[in-house]
């Protein structure tokens, strides 16, 4: 029995059952408001139609696809290749996928989690085995071990083993294989075509995306930190500290909040103050939540904000695409904070760019030999225009 293992696998199998009965026949995936949706795209007379289905994962949009499908011929096809979810299995899987609800998880990784149910789910219903741990071992030695989609089956079939009470013991030959952090290297000329970037090309694009870009560019922050970033409506000094909230470590009624602060210094200035990066675009601001988790919709929201970012930087400037980036940005910071602060302050730096110690000496253990901003300011230390009213403060705080 053939076996679905995504939309693609979906859409072939669809087009086989059809034929040419019917035209130009994909399924299609994307996201709503903050919720994922299935739709059907199909050719008519030469005109091309679109009808979203009622399913929430592929599974279900192959079998919606099809009812249409039938609909549309007349013609009631015999099913092949997806055995929906039923008996233990099924009430094993809304079971998991409630307890996964329940965790209060990043709306991404909650989805990402329900996909891996599915399919570990899918795979089991699909050639009729028992709920067992036999199978669940099946399904996960179905997977790569090299890459994600092993590590996301192990996690779905723990969580399915819990539901139905079932001891499953992983052997180690079928845990996921880590590949291992990228060792990520710039040569001088592309140092040199990313900061003409920052510096000049980037005004060419919308002020939101140049301003995303030139945030993370002087934080070295993720993309998503400036939609809650604090932001003082002036110039700063060395050490100021940007707090944000961190959205890898806040959970469900709990907000964790992040600080950072910019480090990209030229010519004795900080380019922060030089781009007036305290002037956030109203297009951005609209999107801001500060002190709290944002809901799945603004998250959505804001999500594609930055994708669109990217999506305007590559269409107004292809030269730079594919290296002008928000995690090469976030790379480069984390190399200017080695080369200044030294590997000795790997947990300071962690915290300026918002990671783990563990994952920052993962990534770049060639830098190393081994939370204050007061050593930051020593070290990315600047200067900014005076006037009288700066000195009176300053004398004021002697």
């Amino acid at each position: 029995m053939p076996r679905l293992t995504g939309l693609a696998t979906a859409t072939n199998d669809l087009r086989a059952l059809y034929g040419s009965q019917v035209v130009g026949i994909r399924l299609r995936r994307a996201t709503r408001s903050g919720k994922e949706v299935f739709s059907l795209l199909w050719s008519d007379g030469g005109k091309a139609r679109s009808q979203q289905l009622p399913a929430t994962n592929e599974f279900e949009a192959r079998d919606a696809a099809k009812n249409l499908l039938d609909e549309l011929t007349g013609v009631r096809k015999p099913t092949t290749g997806n055995v929906p979810p039923s008996g233990l299995v099924k009430r094993t899987l809304i079971a998991a996928l409630h307890t996964n609800e329940a965790k209060g998880l990043r709306q991404e990784t909650e989805a990402g989690n329900a996909r891996a149910l599915h399919k570990v789910a899918g795979y089991i219903s699909e050639r009729g085995l028992l709920l067992n741990a036999d199978s669940l071992l099946a399904a996960i030695r179905n997977t790569d071990a090299s890459k994600r989609e092993r590590r996301a089956a192990l996690q779905a079939a723990r969580a399915l083993a819990e539901e139905a009470q079932i001891a499953l013991v992983v052997p180690k030959a079928l845990e996921y294989e880590n590949p291992g952090p990228l060792k990520r290297e710039l040569r001088p000329d592309e140092l040199a075509v990313i900061r003409r970037c920052l510096r000049e090309e980037l005004d060419e694009l919308p002020p939101f995306a140049a301003w995303m870009f030139r945030v993370v560019a002087c934080t070295g922050v993720r993309a998503n930190a400036v939609f809650s970033m604090e932001i003082p409506h002036h110039e700063l000094t060395a050490g100021s500290v940007l707090y944000y909230i961190d959205s890898k470590r806040s959970k469900k009624n709990k907000v964790v909040k992040a600080e950072t602060t910019p480090t990209l210094v030229e010519d004795d200035q900080s380019m922060w103050n030089i781009w007036k990066l305290w002037e956030v675009p109203d297009e951005v601001r609209a999107m801001q939540v500060l002190d709290r988790r944002p809901s799945n919709k603004e998250l959505a929201a804001q999500n594609q904000m930055s994708s669109e970012a990217q999506r305007h930087l590559r269409r107004k400037l292809p030269h730079v695409a594919g290296l002008v980036t928000f995690r090469m940005l976030r790379h480069i910071t984390v190399l200017r904070l080695f080369s200044r602060l030294g590997s000795n302050k790997d947990y300071l730096i962690a915290s300026i760019v918002g990671t783990s110690v563990d994952q920052l000496r993962k990534t770049y253990s060639q830098l190393y030999t081994n939370t204050a901003t007061s050593i930051v300011s020593e070290a990315f230390d600047f200067t900014i225009k005076g006037n009288v009213d700066d000195v009176r403060r300053a004398l004021d705080r002697l």
